[in-house]
């Protein structure tokens, strides 16, 4: 018969120098009208011990709760689990031993916030929505081919011009911005203010500036990063003309060093997102100046100058102590014929890669021995629809993606036993051109999201899936 214990009105009583530690969790305890009070209440003691990274131990008696951790973010994810199992439990809390740590280290969440503008505090809502369900990586997609959204003191025109759209505007309206000056972007206190709020939520962020296509926002400001003497026109999957900087310009590799020497000072994250996807096969078949750096160079492929242009870029961010990471384009072929191009196979291996594309890029990039970050179109683009219904929202040239796939998926089946060590974790995403309406905002991501957290701890869901959909329906409630 199961023991409990009565939490006394939800009052928990800790030591005063922890007041500071729980006021992080305000925005779930307010919820549920749970107070954890340096006076009274039922006594919580923490114990550091010698455990691993993000691990903890609960032990609920008689006469206290303990929480065994070894760092920050272990004791951070058992107040966290703690907090579910007193909401689930109301004033009781069952007399119990858990033991739980994460088998993936990579639990990330994309936001692309180039195709529409999320203000800090919007982001910071997703944030706590992600250290609910334990996810600590937040990668943001800071410019595509319509904005750039990061302020930086080297280029300052580029977010001043870059960042807002509208027809009297360089940049004209995409995806429902409209008529008047839509935008914005984030200054170094923006990004300074969100890298402490992540912080505390043990949440670390890697910013991505998509290069060298999705860059036409960046060309209409920064043309001369782009080959003039070139006599054709190329296009993108999404119709974007000429939007792929060029690099056998002086110009771009004193751009290319200027902004990822900032950026590095400015992210305090160890890794830096270059982007690398769907560069147009054409993108520089017609530029003098790349035949001639290729002949220089003794390069006989354009994917070979990509190779050559991602080994410098991954050579300047390890000058600036940062690691690089790009889509899967930057190591592999293209999954799909969608008339983009990739690598020759000459990729630095220090290299994270992030399999976007389908579940078998994931398996050959760690064929590769490359690291790799689980990400795959099928499962976890959260803008996709989820389902064939007319009236739902979201798009499907990927998948349409019901909650339970996202709960059946197990990432790491296919990836050969020895390569699974490279698989680092799995990650959320929303691409956000559907997103015209921030109120479609929690509707595309959650319960995908919380869903995704269960595979993301254990690298597969441990819980059926009838038990775990009622889980879902408790853990609603701690999202308002």
């Amino acid at each position: 018969e199961n023991k409990f214990i009565n939490l006394q009105n939800q009052k928990i009583k800790i030591k005063s120098e922890d007041i500071k530690f729980f006021e992080i969790f305000s925005s779930y305890t307010s919820v549920i009208s749970l107070d954890f009070n340096s006076f009274e209440g039922f006594p919580l003691i923490f114990k550091k011990i010698g455990i691993q990274e993000e691990e903890y131990k609960i032990n609920v008696n008689e006469n206290k709760i303990e929480i065994f951790y070894n760092n920050y973010a272990g004791k951070f994810y058992a107040i966290i689990s703690l907090i579910q199992l007193i909401h689930f439990y109301k004033n009781k809390l069952p007399h119990c031993n858990i033991e739980d740590k994460p088998s993936l280290k990579w639990r990330g969440m994309h936001l692309d916030c180039a195709r529409q503008y999320y203000s800090i505090n919007e982001i910071k809502r997703l944030f706590n929505y992600m250290a609910l369900f334990k996810l600590n990586r937040f990668h943001w997609h800071l410019t595509d081919n319509e904005a750039w959204r990061i302020k930086l003191d080297c280029y300052p025109h580029l977010a001043d011009t870059g960042a807002f759209r509208g027809y009297k505007n360089l940049i004209p309206p995409f995806y429902g911005s409209g008529y008047h000056k839509y935008g914005g972007y984030y200054a170094k206190d923006d990004v300074a203010e969100l890298i402490q709020y992540g912080k505390k939520l043990n949440i670390e962020i890697m910013p991505e500036i998509d290069l060298p296509a999705h860059s036409w926002t960046l060309l209409q400001v920064m043309p001369e990063l782009r080959d003039q003497s070139s006599n054709t026109e190329s296009k993108d999957v999404g119709l974007y003309s000429n939007n792929t900087i060029n690099p056998s310009l002086e110009e771009t590799n004193i751009f290319l060093e200027n902004i990822f020497k900032e950026l590095s000072e400015i992210f305090t994250f160890d890794i830096i997102h270059v982007g690398v996807d769907e560069r147009p096969k054409d993108s520089w078949e017609s530029s003098p100046k790349v035949i001639e750096f290729m002949k220089n160079n003794k390069l006989t492929s354009y994917d070979e100058v990509q190779d050559f242009y991602m080994n410098n870029i991954i050579s300047t961010l390890k000058k600036n102590n940062k690691r690089t990471a790009a889509w899967n384009e930057a190591a592999l072929p293209p999954h799909n014929d969608i008339g983009s191009s990739g690598s020759a196979g000459e990729l630095d291996k220090s290299c994270l890669i992030f399999a976007w594309e389908h579940s078998e890029v994931g398996i050959e990039s760690t064929k590769r021995n490359f690291e790799t970050i689980l990400c795959p179109g099928q499962k976890t683009y959260f803008d996709m629809a989820y389902n064939n219904s007319t009236k739902e929202r979201g798009i499907c040239w990927a998948s349409t993606i019901e909650v339970k796939e996202i709960h059946d998926w197990k990432p790491m089946e296919g990836i050969d036993e020895n390569n699974k060590k490279y698989v680092k974790g799995i990650q959320g995403q929303l691409w956000s051109e559907t997103i015209t309406d921030k109120e479609y905002f929690d509707y595309m991501i959650n319960p995908r999201l919380a869903t995704l957290s269960e595979v993301a701890w254990r690298s597969k869901s441990f819980r059926n899936w009838v038990e775990f959909r009622s889980s879902l329906l408790n853990s609603v409630r701690l999202l308002t």
